[in-house]
Order: structure tokens, then C-alpha cells, then sequence
């Protein structure tokens, strides 16, 4: 799918589920976003319909699929929903666009979690929005690589554990301008910067498979599957948690 801009991951109980599906409509009226089977499920159970910005995503292979359930047995308390999510960003190499809480699930799969300090408002978002589909896009080759290096025994579990770690603490110093404290004067005439009481998770990096091999278990992952199903749903995904007050009620 051309122009994705990102997988959307939603609770379809929370309240302010339409709301966000809304938000969504206007704030992505010229890319398309994506949803997975098992979530578009779950939407259309609540009686509610992805946006026309939001389509649909497929397995690419039937072995994909496996790679979820696989995962999802593995990962134990993680819903099936959000596995099956971060698979299909990676596949799609996209962040993923997550709403209320289902972000909680997400930070459990991640190796990294970059915090704002700073209230996002909708310039913020959009930058670091457009920075996080960086964080994949450029990552993607190297991703794939100590993939490979690993699948094919070159590399073992702790060494790729830790390549990937230097690897997600480089990208996080993209998202600076939310980490830093804003200065107290700044330049007369610009919009003056909300600083939250407690820092806030933005950027989750989701790994379940370096979380696994911490574990001692990953390995049993990928030796059970083709290197173009490991390539392709188990690379690093940059995962953008969307704040209540953005959306608004």
C-alpha cells in the first residue's frame, strides 16, 4: 500500500474511540493509514467504521499470520491485537498510531520509551509524527540486516540484542526538542511552550523479538520461519502514543 502513513491501534470501548477516528479524518486528509484484521474486527463489533483514511491491511503471507500467533503465545499478557498491530507496521514499514490503552500493552514491548516534557500541540505532533516515519524508514536496511545476521547464526542473541539497543538510542536523539526543558525567554512573538507536571511516553520502540531473547527464547522464533517472514515482521517499530487532550472530547 502506497503513502501509509501509519497502523492504527485503538480500545474500541474507550469513550473517546470516535473521537479519535475523527481526529484522525482531519488530521490525515491526504495519506492513508492502515488497520489491522484483528482490530478492524473489534472496531466493527462496537458498531464503529474505520475513517476513509483508515484501510484495511492483509497478510502478505499466510506464514505472517503464523509469526502473530506465534508471538502472541510467546508474549503471553500482550492482547493478540496490538502483536498483530506492531507485526503489520513492520511489514508495512510504518510507526504505529496508537490511541488510549492499548499504548500501555505497547510499552511493555518496548526496548526504549522516549517521554515529552512538553505539552504536544498539533505543530509538535505533526514534526515528530513526520519524524517517527524517519525512525523506520531509515533504520530499515540495518534492521533487516542484523535480521539476517542473526537468522543465519552469525550473530548471537546478546550481540543483537545490543546492536539493536545503539541503534534505537541514535534515533532517539531525534525527538530532542520534546526531552529538553523549553527556555524561560525564547524569541518575542513566538507561541509559548506548556511544560507537563510528569513527563509523558510519545515514541515507543516495539521489539518483541529483542524482549524474547532477553528472555532466553527468541531464537525458537526465528528458526521456525522463513527469513522474508522474520525480515519482514520483526524489524524495530517506531510506535507514536496520541494524547487524550489532542483528540479531544
Amino acid at each position: 500500500m502506497k503513502n501509509l502513513r501509519g497502523v492504527v491501534l485503538l480500545d474500541p470501548h474507550d469513550d473517546l474511540a470516535p473521537n479519535f477516528l475523527r481526529w484522525l479524518n482531519r488530521r490525515f486528509k491526504y495519506r492513508v493509514l492502515g488497520i489491522s484484521p484483528l482490530m478492524l474486527k473489534e472496531l466493527r463489533g462496537r458498531g464503529l467504521s474505520p475513517t476513509r483514511q483508515v484501510k484495511p491491511l492483509h497478510y502478505p503471507s499466510k506464514e505472517l499470520s503464523e509469526l502473530v500467533k506465534c508471538l502472541s503465545g510467546m508474549l503471553g499478557s500482550i492482547p493478540e491485537d496490538v502483536v498483530e498491530s506492531a507485526v503489520m507496521a513492520s511489514a508495512y514499514v510504518s510507526p504505529l498510531i496508537v490511541f488510549g490503552e492499548p499504548s500501555k500493552s505497547v510499552l511493555n514491548l518496548a526496548t526504549r520509551v522516549v517521554k515529552t516534557v512538553v505539552k504536544l500541540n498539533n505543530a509538535l505532533l505533526k514534526l515528530h509524527m513526520r519524524i517517527a516515519d524517519y525512525s523506520i524508514l531509515d533504520y530499515y536496511v540495518k534492521n533487516l540486516e542484523l535480521l539476517e545476521r542473526l537468522w543465519k547464526g552469525e550473530l548471537s542473541g546478546k550481540e543483537f540484542v545490543e546492536l539493536r539497543k545503539d541503534m534505537v538510542v541514535k534515533d532517539s536523539k531525534r525527538y530532542w526538542r520534546l526531552t529538553t526543558q523549553p527556555s524561560k525567554g525564547g524569541k518575542k512573538g513566538a507561541s509559548k511552550t506548556e511544560v507537563l507536571e510528569e513527563p509523558q511516553p510519545f515514541l515507543a520502540y516495539v521489539d518483541p523479538l529483542s524482549l524474547l531473547i532477553r528472555e532466553g527464547r527468541g531464537t525458537e522464533v526465528i528458526r521456525d520461519f522463513s527469513f522474508e517472514d522474520v525480515g519482514a515482521g520483526l524489524v524495530v517499530v517506531p510506535s507514536v502514543t496520541i494524547p487524550p487532550y489532542i483528540v479531544g472530547k
